[in-house]
């Protein structure tokens, strides 16, 4: 394993991961259960050459729903130090395989011989954590944590600073971590084969841009969401990156109260206000456009959510002042 010694978020960080396939989203070329082979693994292949081509992230790496997360993320290393006494934490930057190819950004490594992947969900979905009924999900995230850094164990912890904390442990599984291995070097072969085929039709890939970070005082809001001037300073960032605005992740195939769910947290993100007020802005803008938790469930119809959302000034609609960005 090889670590470079990076801020998790930063410019440099964001650099040292440019188009390469990592951890948190080797569920897009191995299935968790089984092991097989992804369905999602050529889109991902087209991702990550696209990177290759511009230098850039295609889709920020660092989106507000992440950063909304470790805004409480002390608060659950407080709290996994109740759980597990006695163990020493270091949070590393980036974590490459020997050959440079792959890599994963783990949260915390623990002592010699662990390491620490930190959720941090919204109520719903914590319970899901405490019933037991969603670890598999992230299978193919430790384990390949696991695989790259070589540990023998990683601990999950799904934290919710209104609910005790779901914590279980994972050993190495040997037979899934070589299925990683070889859905690893398949993807990246693939990779090598369409980067030499862009070169011949033309395309020459450009220096990796190092990206601006976010102004925003992360300690300031590290126990809710961002003030409206943290919001609007993200925004102006955004806006000098080339991103008018955060893109609401996808949730095909989700139900409709996980999909307003999502529209509720964006509008928190991009307002800089309480939960409750966005719950709010959200029911009363439904209200206005005549949409139903049945027109949630509609996917066609969810792509023109996205893009109303997405367009809308929900700083003003939340009652902050907005500012000339």
């Amino acid at each position: 394993m090889i670590t470079l010694d990076v801020k998790q978020g930063s410019p440099e960080w964001h650099a040292a991961r440019l188009g390469l396939p990592t951890a948190s989203r080797f569920k897009e070329i191995i299935t968790a259960k089984t092991g097989q082979p992804s369905d999602s693994a050529k889109p991902y292949v087209w991702e990550l050459c696209a990177e290759w081509l511009l230098g850039a992230p295609v889709e920020s790496a660092s989106s507000g729903f992440m950063e909304r997360g470790s805004a409480i993320e002390r608060q659950a290393v407080a709290a996994y130090k109740i759980e597990r006494p006695g163990l020493e934490l270091t949070a590393p930057g980036f974590c490459l395989t020997d050959d440079r190819r792959s890599g994963c950004s783990p949260d915390r490594l623990v002592g010699d011989d662990g390491g620490l992947e930190i959720k941090c969900p919204g109520a719903k979905s914590h319970l899901g954590y405490v019933l037991g009924e969603r670890a598999d999900e992230h299978r193919p995230q430790v384990q390949g944590c696991l695989w790259i850094t070589g540990r023998k164990w990683w601990d999950q912890l799904s934290f919710h600073p209104e609910m005790p904390p779901a914590l279980i442990r994972w050993e190495r599984d040997e037979p899934y971590i070589g299925k990683i291995d070889a859905a690893v070097r398949s993807l990246i072969e693939r990779m090598d084969k369409a980067k030499a085929k862009l070169l011949e039709l033309g395309f020459e890939p450009r220096e990796p841009v190092m990206l601006a970070d976010v102004a925003e005082d992360t300690d300031a809001a590290m126990f809710g969401p961002p003030s409206p001037e943290q919001a609007r300073v993200a925004q102006r960032a955004r806006r000098a990156r080339g991103d008018a605005v955060p893109k609401l992740p996808d949730v095909a195939g989700k139900p409709s109260h996980e999909r307003f769910e999502t529209l509720v947290d964006y509008v928190a993100l991009v307002a800089g206000c309480s939960m409750n007020v966005a719950d709010a802005a959200v029911k009363i803008w439904m209200s206005s456009c005549a949409y139903t938790t049945g027109t949630l469930c509609d996917d066609k119809k969810w792509h023109e959510i996205t893009l109303d959302v997405q367009s809308r000034d929900w700083v003003g609609a939340c009652g902050a002042e907005p500012q000339p960005v």
